[in-house]
């Protein structure tokens, strides 16, 4: 049962074969400051509700090489302490990232390479 590992704060999923959508008993784990999901080609979107349920203390998130087409904002809505996103080599790759980013006030790094991006969001801006 997941909710035994409630103080769980990293965890390591990459180079799986998680499918299409995360697990939903992963939103109850809202002490992790680290996940990686990286290397998982099936994920094609993040939950709506990834943010608001793991941004509370999310400081590094790792979605390379995933199959994701765009980060929505309410996927990392109130990460407000998220300082490290890495989202590189997703297949067939990320076109926007809409206004995603914008609430992310504490990013320090931000890896999209690889992707298939066509124009800087204006988010971006907004981050400094």
């Amino acid at each position: 049962d997941i909710n035994e590992l409630a103080q769980l704060t990293h965890l390591d999923l990459s180079n799986n074969q998680i499918r299409e959508a995360l697990p939903e008993e992963l939103l109850q784990l809202t002490e992790l400051t680290y996940l990686d999901l990286s290397n998982n080609p099936d994920i094609t979107v993040l939950p709506l509700g990834l943010g608001k349920a793991l941004g509370t203390n999310l400081e590094e998130f790792r979605i390379d090489g995933c199959g994701l087409q765009v980060l929505t904002t309410g996927a990392l809505e109130s990460m407000g302490k998220l300082r490290h996103l890495s989202a590189s080599n997703n297949t067939p790759g990320i076109v926007s990232v809409a206004e995603a980013i914008s609430s992310c006030r504490e990013l320090r790094t931000l890896h999209l390479a690889g992707n298939e991006i066509i124009d800087m969001p204006d988010g971006l801006k907004q981050v400094t």
